[in-house]
């Protein structure tokens, strides 16, 4: 099989999955996140056409689940056990991994 995996990914069960992928916004995070640069809330919110207030939401549910980590200067970034080392743009979830091309 060709397909990377981190062998050390916690895996997100499938009713947090399905939380979290409820919304197109929250996958629109996760790619631009996945793509391994650390953003504020304000400037994820600029990027995905949100209002901060709706974008701090959808924050809160990928944070929620382990996927995203807010750090230092409220900073979010994927949590580094979901990315796959040299590959940027996969994210792997234990039960799934995701192939994130960055938006046009």
């Amino acid at each position: 099989m060709d397909t990377p995996q981190s062998t050390s990914a916690i895996r997100v069960p499938p009713a947090t999955l399905a939380r979290v992928f409820a919304t197109p916004e929250r996958i629109r995070i996760l790619r631009i996140l996945a793509m391994g640069e650390a953003l504020m809330a304000k400037e994820i919110a600029a990027r995905i056409r949100q209002k901060p207030s709706m974008a701090s939401k959808h924050l809160r549910v990928l944070r929620e689940s382990g996927i995203l980590l807010r750090g230092r200067g409220n900073l979010y970034a994927v949590n580094p056990i979901h990315l796959v080392p040299g590959h940027p743009g996969q994210v792997d979830l234990g039960t799934c991994l995701f192939r994130l091309e960055p938006e046009d």
